[in-house]
């Protein structure tokens, strides 16, 4: 028997056994080495036939752990969905007041109806998180500190979560002592001492565009005025218009953005970018606040570096685990570089405390190694996720549609012809008990109206792949409208 029929042996018999049920969704096949054994081929020939079953999406590799069957509606994921890809969009440098409370305050309120699938607000299901694993945590750090446990948490916060956090960024290329580190009340938190600490009512902040829509109402609660800086949806911010900015009358003192895995759009700064950006900034004595929030669901092996990684001392840095590991326990925290100080005198004024059994049982949690195997199981099932959402979109939405390739997180950034009213697509989305985020939440200028972001973070279902039908069915009859 040829070579190339010994590998095709392989694949072929793993396919059949995952067709009569032997081998079952979810379960390992057989190691490289027992397979070889079994039916007598060399450990390469097997290899070769499992990364043909890889490549089309039926096996994965895990590390350490081998090969495991994939779910079925899974399969073929790895081939290449081919969509455009949506666009950097130009517009003029203007500063503005900002207002965007209404709605967003609107958006939360339809898409937590009961009875409403929520594609618009950014919430996981909690089916992503190893709440179960959390709580043995909890339940251990309250019998192993009885009595601690019920004191208060002034900032700086517990020391045995910041090492751990000042650890966990080394994959980031932070150099970091857990006294640089202040845990906070979430991330958005970290963001409000942030922006109190560095800008004063009136002050002018370059924003990333599109944003992230928490960074607009923390503008307009602060008083702060906002200048948009454009985001490219593969990039992140463009260095050419922040360049040119610099150059112009408009006294910028802050800049605010997500480097890593940005939201809505998923854009990751190339490394070399980030350091031209860093030393920019600094050139101008511009702080720059950097939400790193989803850079830890990076798609690729590596995560992104982090702004701070690039050792400049006017780089603050937010984080938090209620994206990435428990939404309920509300613990981030803000790494100030020269506004430490101030950062932890802001904490004690409006927040106070922070919870202790919630911090004491995430450092137990990362601390036995357990968020480092929760991280690869959701990056895994993030990245499945938007490559199912994608191919259901190419499917059923029209044929101008432009879609994000986020390189991490869950959202996608969809792009309609100019003319689109995703406003008035949330609302015909609504009417059939469905959320969507409309774009122009994510500037403070109304932008991108013929933007809406989708929320991918919940288990695909055929409820789910009914609403993308629905979303590209209504999606038709507004273009219909305006062409």
């Amino acid at each position: 028997m040829s070579k190339e029929l010994k590998y095709k042996q392989v694949a072929n018999r793993i396919l059949k056994l995952i067709r009569i049920g032997t081998l079952k969704p979810g379960e390992k096949i057989p190691s490289v080495r027992k397979m070889s054994d079994q039916i007598d081929v060399s450990l390469m020939t097997v290899l070769q036939g499992y990364h043909i079953l890889e490549a089309k999406g039926i096996i994965e590799s895990r590390p350490r752990s081998g090969y495991f069957v994939r779910p079925d509606h899974l399969w073929n994921l790895n081939d290449k969905v081919y969509f455009r890809e949506a666009r950097t969009v130009p517009f003029k440098m203007k500063a503005s007041k900002v207002c965007v409370f209404g709605t967003v305050d609107s958006l939360f309120v339809e898409g937590g109806r009961p009875g409403v699938l929520s594609l618009g607000c950014g919430i996981s299901d909690p089916e992503f998180f190893p709440s179960r694993e959390l709580s043995l945590h909890m339940a251990r750090a309250v019998r192993s500190h009885p009595l601690e446990i019920n004191h208060y948490s002034v900032a700086p916060g517990d020391f045995d979560l910041r090492l751990q956090i000042s650890k966990k960024l080394m994959d980031a290329g932070c150099t970091l002592d857990p006294d640089d580190i202040v845990i906070t009340a979430g991330a958005t938190s970290g963001i409000m001492l942030c922006l109190r600490t560095t800008a004063r009512p009136g002050d002018l902040v370059a924003v990333e565009s599109p944003g992230y829509f928490g960074f607009y109402r923390a503008l307009e609660y602060l008083g702060l005025r906002a200048i948009e800086v454009p985001s490219n949806p593969q990039t992140g911010l463009c260095l050419d218009f922040f360049e040119e900015l610099l150059k112009s009358k408009n006294k910028i003192k802050v800049l605010l953005l997500c480097a890593n895995v940005s939201n809505p759009t998923g854009a990751t700064i190339p490394d070399e970018n980030k350091k031209k950006l860093v030393e920019l900034a600094h050139r101008s004595s511009i702080s720059i606040i950097e939400d790193d929030t989803y850079g830890e669901i990076c798609f690729d092996s590596k995560r992104g570096k982090s702004l701070k990684a690039f050792g400049f001392d006017n780089v603050l840095q937010v984080g938090g685990f209620g994206k990435i590991l428990a939404p309920g326990y509300r613990i981030g925290w803000a790494i100030g570089g020269k506004h430490h100080e101030d950062i932890i005198k802001y904490h004690r004024m409006a927040y106070i405390s922070t919870a202790l059994p919630d911090q004491k049982a995430i450092a137990s949690f990362l601390a036995g190694g357990g968020m480092n195997r929760h991280l690869r199981r959701l990056r895994r099932a993030y990245s499945e996720n938007i490559a199912l959402f994608q191919r259901e979109i190419v499917k059923c939405f029209p044929e101008q549609t432009q879609i994000s390739n986020p390189t991490g997180g869950h959202f996608l950034w969809i792009e309609m012809p100019k003319g689109f009213d995703s406003v008035e697509l949330s609302r015909m989305t609504m009417e059939h008990g469905i959320s969507i985020c409309p774009g122009v939440v994510f500037s403070s200028q109304r932008h991108y109206k013929n933007y809406f972001r989708l929320n991918c973070a919940l288990p695909w279902s055929k409820q789910i792949e009914n609403a993308i039908h629905k979303i590209g069915e209504l999606s038709s009859k507004i273009l219909e409208s305006i062409l």
